[in-house]
């Protein structure tokens, strides 16, 4: 059970690091604007303002709050939806769309690849994690492995963003 707490709180302080990298977009706001910009934050709604701060290099704040928001009540009426629904679907259909996640996120994942300036950079970041994956998830508890994962190809896509930038110079 404790496992299961650390993977589930390990697994979400990526909305740590997803708010702070929005920060920037964000610094002549208040607190209080931050906050919520942070609070309201999904990872949907990331990935669609990371693209449009890229390509605009500045978010409006009323406009992240709105992407928020919309968010927000677009997922709560699509719960009860699906909720409501849920029962009345054949089991062999809902078995049929657990992919549905899993496939969302990695349309977000190359929205935000196709979109940015750095993807050799980050395409050795995917390339590092699952390799990384791949040698060490039939050994260990996959989140765990997960987040290993995560957390080294970050630090060496880090890295060699640091060491491209002073080369550069």
């Amino acid at each position: 059970m404790a496992s299961l707490i650390i993977s589930v709180l390990l697994v979400n302080l990526r909305y740590l690091l997803m708010s702070s990298s929005m920060s920037v977009f964000f610094s002549s706001y208040t607190n209080l604007h931050k906050f919520l910009c942070g609070l309201l934050l999904t990872d949907e709604t990331f990935g669609v303002a990371a693209q449009q701060g890229n390509l605009n290099g500045s978010l409006d704040l009323y406009w992240m709050h709105g992407l928020n928001i919309a968010a927000w009540i677009n997922w709560v009426i699509a719960s009860l939806l699906g909720a409501l629904l849920a029962s009345a679907l054949p089991a062999g259909l809902m078995e049929s769309l657990s992919f549905s996640l899993v496939s969302m996120f990695i349309g977000l994942v190359l929205m935000m690849w196709f979109a940015s300036c750095n993807k050799i950079l980050e395409t050795v970041n995917i390339m590092i994690a699952l390799m990384i994956i791949f040698m060490l998830g039939n050994s260990s508890n996959l989140s765990v492995v997960v987040i290993i994962a995560a957390s080294l190809s970050a630090s060496v896509t880090t890295v060699l963003s640091q060491s491209c930038k002073h080369g550069s110079h």
